[in-house]
């Protein structure tokens, strides 16, 4: 196997530099290799982030999940360390990609629970038996403020 099946950075610090000027066939052709481990990583973590529940059902599939990731390391190519190869550099940012996605489904969901067209009396009945008991002894003040 050599330095260019290992992704690693000394055989690609010439090709990486044309990268940087914007030559996107050059990041095609860096990339490419990678693409079979990128999009089983993805199926593979797409896999346990339904399982924790952390992801809806085909909220994301592998393939948007490299596309998207892709798109973010021709954006953030000046940004890869000059020592790490471009296969670890790929799989790295997945994980942030795939982490900020879950992050952002985790916050949608969280203020999804929040609704301002609910009822004050919907949401006296959802309350759970503890609540409802406070419920019926609280009096509201005379004045309100």
């Amino acid at each position: 196997m050599t330095d260019a099946d290992t992704g690693s950075g000394a055989s690609l610090a010439g090709p990486w530099r044309v990268v940087l000027a914007g030559d996107k066939d050059a990041y095609r052709r860096a990339v490419e290799p990678h693409l079979p481990e990128l999009l089983a990583a993805a199926a593979r973590e797409l896999r346990y982030r339904r399982a924790a529940g952390d992801l809806r059902p085909q909220y994301l599939t592998a393939d948007e999940l490299v596309g998207e990731t892709l798109a973010r390391g021709w954006r953030d190519r000046a940004r890869k360390p000059a020592g790490l190869g471009v296969r670890a550099w790929l799989l790295g940012l997945e994980f942030k990609v795939l982490e900020s996605i879950v992050r952002s489904e985790r916050r949608a969901r969280k203020l999804a629970g929040v609704s301002l067209e609910a009822s004050v009396e919907e949401e006296a009945q959802a309350l759970d038996a503890s609540d409802e008991a406070l419920w019926e002894w609280y009096q509201p003040d005379d004045l309100l403020r």
